[in-house]
């Protein structure tokens, strides 16, 4: 009885020990280089887009010019 009693408590602090860390996981804030990551690879579906309007819709600024190239 005392080997089953053990195996439950067992048991319950696990689970309780899980939960408990996923509330913490999900109470944490996401990191922004994740998030403007996934914000400029969404974009890249639209097809009404170019690198450039992406850029500017997501970094606020245009990193560097594709038409400075074809110009050249």
């Amino acid at each position: 009885m005392s080997k089953l009693r053990n195996i439950i408590a067992g048991l319950i602090i696990a689970t309780l020990s899980c939960i408990g860390t996923m509330f913490y996981i999900v109470g944490m804030p996401v990191d922004e280089h994740i998030v403007i990551q996934n914000r400029a690879l969404n974009y890249l579906d639209k097809s009404c887009y170019d690198m450039e309007d992406i850029e500017m819709i997501v970094f606020g600024e245009v990193l560097y010019d594709n038409s400075y190239k074809d110009n050249k």
